[in-house]
């Protein structure tokens, strides 16, 4: 009789063992509500994260920046400006230079008292700065020789501008006169600024010179 009543009470145990574990809720895996790298949750939208990319930055631009006095140099400037398809930027004195002005043989003439007077060059210009000046990374710097020098106005130019981060191309026209220092001289007075060596252009130099001139530079010749 006991081992009846024994046997009883283990089926009895079974059998509410295996009840209970078809009570029991299944067991899941947590879903990855993570978001893949790099980006966040707006809402209910995912959105790309891009507080950490670098801005687009713009290519750098070239200028042909000259002071003309008899019309020589703005053509040299012009033939340049056009065969690299540059912007230009026109360098004039407040006070500008007449035909009486440049009469070098002249010791009365304006450019004869400002030579023997150096306080006289320091030549105050109608715009200082080009617009959007920083984004040039290329500047040609073009000038009439006077004296051996460049001409003043551009002295005064490139002592208001800061060349820091650009390189500087400077070219001259002239009747006769080399390039001499005026190229170094210009950088000498610089406010930074990588200088090559300049260029020296007749005053009726032929546009061809100009333009292969201008294209080597820009090729980094």
């Amino acid at each position: 009789m006991k081992r009846w009543r024994m046997l009883f009470v283990m089926l009895a145990m079974l059998l509410l063992t295996a009840c209970g574990a078809q009570n029991e809720p299944a067991q899941t895996t947590p879903a990855d509500t993570s978001l893949p790298t790099g980006q966040t949750t707006e809402g209910d939208v995912s959105v790309p994260d891009t507080s950490g990319e670098e801005p687009d930055s713009q290519p750098g631009k070239i200028l042909v920046a000259w002071f003309s006095a008899t019309g020589s140099t703005k053509r040299a400037a012009e033939i340049l400006a056009e065969t690299t398809g540059t912007d230009c930027f026109a360098i004039e004195p407040e006070q500008p230079y007449t035909a009486e002005d440049l009469r070098y043989n002249q010791k009365d003439s304006r450019v004869c008292q400002e030579h023997d007077d150096p306080a006289r060059q320091q030549v105050p210009l109608a715009v200082d700065t080009p617009a959007d000046w920083v984004s040039y990374d290329v500047v040609f710097l073009s000038y009439p020789i006077w004296w051996g020098g460049a001409a003043w106005p551009v002295r005064s130019f490139v002592r208001q501008n800061d060349f820091a981060g650009k390189t500087v191309i400077p070219f001259c026209t002239s009747a006769s006169s080399a390039l001499g220092s005026s190229a170094a001289d210009l950088a000498a007075a610089a406010n930074g600024g990588t200088w090559r060596t300049g260029m020296r252009f007749a005053s009726d130099a032929a546009a061809s010179d100009i333009q292969t001139w201008a294209a080597e530079q820009k090729d980094g010749k």
